[in-house]
C-alpha cells in the first residue's frame, strides 16, 4: 500500500521532538532554516517506512486506518487492503484491561505520545502481545491531524522474560524452604545472598550474633578451605567445624563449598565480560547425628567404667584372698625348713616332712593360680583429645555425684 499524497505546502515534516509528537514543518521554518528532509526525495521516506522493520499504522482521529506498511500485514496477517478504511479496533482481543486504553487516549489527548503492551488478534484468530507507542502528528497550527503507531510482536521476549521471572521464583521457594543454610559470597566475602535457615543459625549462636559474623566463623574454622576456594575455586565438601556454646548443646556443622563464575553486567562488558569469582557455601546442621553418636560413646564408656568397677571388686577379693591364704603358706614353709635343720640327714625320709613340703607346694600353687587370675588394667595409648568435649562428657557422667557434693561446673568455650 504506497503513502496518500499530501499537498506540498503540508507534505514536509519536522523530526518527532522529545514528546514524541510528529510535527508539520512551519512556513518560517521553511524560509529560514533547512529541514531534516532537505536533500531527500519523498520517494525516499515512503520507502523507508513501507520497508521498515516495525509495523507502522497511520489513522486519522478516530483509529479508522488510512495506511499501513509491509511489516503491519507480517505480524497480524493482514494484508494492507484488508484494513484501509477500518478501524484498528479490529486487531483488539477483547482482553486488554480498558485502563488501558483509558491511559492510551488520555495521553494523545494531551499530545504526548504513549508506550504499552496490548494483547492483539491476528487474522488467523490467534493471539500475540504487541509492544505499541502511538504518537500524535501535528500540523503547523499544533493541531492533531493524525496518529502514527507503533509496534512490534514481544509475545516471544515475554514468554523468555516470563520464564525466567518463573525459575527465579521457583529457585527462591527452594532455596527459602531448604532445610540447609546457604550464602553466596562475593570475593570480599561479602554476603549477596543467604535464605532464612543461614540467618537462623547465626541467630543460636548468640543473642547478638549476625549472619556476617557467622561467616567470619566459618572462614577461621574451615581454614585454608575458603582461602582455596577463593584462589583457585577449589571446591570443597564434608568439612565439618563444631562450635562449643558453654553450658548449651555444642553445634555440629558440616561445610561444602563451591565456586560460581559471575559476568560482568556492565554495559562494555558485552562483547567482553570479566568475570567474578562468587562463593556458595552450603551448611547442614549434623548437630543431632553427632549427638547420636556421643549419646552412644557415653554409654559405651558407661558400660567400660561399669564393667572397669567389677574388674576392680574382683581384684580386691583376689587379693584378699591371696593375703589371707599368704599367711599359712608361709607358716607351713618356715616350720618345714625348721624341721629340715633340727633333722639334718634323717629329715628326708620323714613322713611328716613329705606331708608339709606336700602342703607347702599345693600352697605356692594355689597363690600362683590366684595371682594369675587376677584381671590385668588396660595399657591405655595417647592420643590427642577435645578438652571442651572430655569436660561435657565428665560433667554428663558425674552429674548425680557433682550436685550430691554441690559442685557446680561453669565454663564457656571460645567459639573460634
Amino acid at each position: 500500500m504506497a503513502l496518500q499524497r499530501i499537498p506540498a505546502h503540508r507534505r514536509r515534516l519536522r523530526p518527532i521532538d522529545e514528546d514524541m509528537h510528529m510535527t508539520q514543518a512551519t512556513p518560517e521554518r521553511d524560509a529560514g532554516q533547512p529541514a531534516a528532509s532537505d536533500g531527500l526525495a519523498p520517494e525516499v521516506f515512503q520507502q523507508a517506512v513501507e520497508h521498515a522493520p516495525i509495523a507502522i499504522s497511520i489513522t486519522d482521529l478516530k483509529a479508522n486506518i488510512p495506511y499501513a506498511n509491509r511489516a503491519f500485514s507480517a505480524i497480524t496477517g493482514y494484508d494492507s487492503s484488508e484494513v484501509i478504511g477500518k478501524n484498528e479496533s479490529v486487531l483488539s482481543n477483547g482482553t486488554t484491561p480498558r485502563l488501558a486504553y483509558q491511559a492510551l487516549w488520555g495521553r494523545l489527548a494531551q499530545k504526548k505520545a504513549w508506550s504499552g503492551m496490548l494483547v492483539n488478534r491476528r487474522k488467523d484468530d490467534s493471539c500475540y502481545l504487541a509492544e505499541l507507542t502511538v504518537a500524535p502528528v501535528l500540523d503547523e497550527h499544533e493541531r492533531t491531524i493524525h496518529y502514527l503507531g507503533m509496534h512490534r510482536d514481544s509475545s516471544d521476549q515475554h514468554k523468555l522474560e516470563q520464564r525466567v521471572s518463573n525459575q527465579r521464583l521457583i529457585i527462591e521457594a527452594v532455596v527459602d524452604s531448604a532445610p540447609a543454610a546457604i550464602v553466596v559470597l562475593d570475593h570480599a566475602l561479602r554476603i549477596r545472598l543467604s535464605n532464612p535457615s543461614f540467618n537462623r543459625l547465626a541467630a543460636e549462636l548468640g543473642d547478638q550474633a549476625t549472619p556476617a559474623q557467622l561467616v567470619s566463623l566459618l572462614q577461621d574454622n574451615l581454614g585454608g578451605a575458603v582461602e582455596a576456594l577463593k584462589a583457585h575455586g577449589q571446591a570443597f565438601t564434608g568439612k565439618e567445624v563444631t562450635f562449643d556454646l558453654g553450658g548449651h548443646t555444642p553445634r555440629w556443622l558440616s561445610c561444602h563449598g563451591r565456586a560460581i563464575l559471575i559476568e560482568g553486567e556492565r554495559a562494555d562488558d558485552f562483547f567482553d565480560p570479566g568475570e567474578e569469582n562468587y562463593l556458595l557455601l552450603t551448611v547442614n546442621d549434623i548437630t543431632g547425628l553427632r549427638q547420636q553418636q556421643q549419646a552412644s560413646q557415653l554409654n559405651a564408656l558407661k558400660v567400660l567404667m561399669a564393667e572397669e568397677e567389677l574388674l576392680d571388686g574382683m581384684r580386691e577379693t583376689f587379693n584378699g584372698a591371696i593375703h589371707r591364704l599368704q599367711g599359712p603358706v608361709n607358716l607351713i614353709s618356715a616350720a618345714l625348713r625348721m624341721l629340715e635343720r633340727r633333722l639334718g640327714d634323717s629329715a628326708e625320709g620323714d613322713p611328716v616332712l613329705s606331708a608339709m613340703r606336700e602342703a607347702s607346694q599345693a600352697g605356692m600353687d594355689a597363690l600362683e593360680s590366684l595371682s594369675g587370675s587376677i584381671p590385668q588394667r588396660r595399657a591405655g595409648g595417647c592420643v590427642p583429645v577435645n578438652i571442651n568435649q572430655l569436660i561435657r562428657e565428665v560433667v554428663s557422667l558425674m552429674t548425680d555425684q557433682l550436685l550430691a557434693q554441690g559442685i557446680v561446673v561453669d565454663w564457656q568455650p571460645a567459639l573460634r
